[in-house]
């Protein structure tokens, strides 16, 4: 049952193509007014590693050609 491991998981889609700002300012507008002035992007390039402290709320896609990896680990 995949919903007993996700229960840390957000239903706000916000790497939904087909989801606007409209449609989160209309559908969560707590989140466009606390959360995603707050937001910080970037973008990895072969090589790179990026760790998020823990706690700190994400989201990840990948973008472009080629494999992705993604590993994490709870400690």
């Amino acid at each position: 049952m995949a919903s007993h491991y996700m229960n840390n998981t957000s239903t706000i889609p916000i790497l939904r193509p087909d989801v606007t700002s409209d449609d989160l300012e209309t559908k969560f507008p707590l989140f466009e007014q606390h959360v995603s002035p707050h937001c910080m992007e970037t973008i990895l390039e072969a090589g790179d590693l990026f760790v998020m402290p823990p706690g700190w709320w994400h989201a990840m896609r990948g973008e472009g050609p080629g494999p992705g990896w993604s590993v994490s680990m709870w400690y």
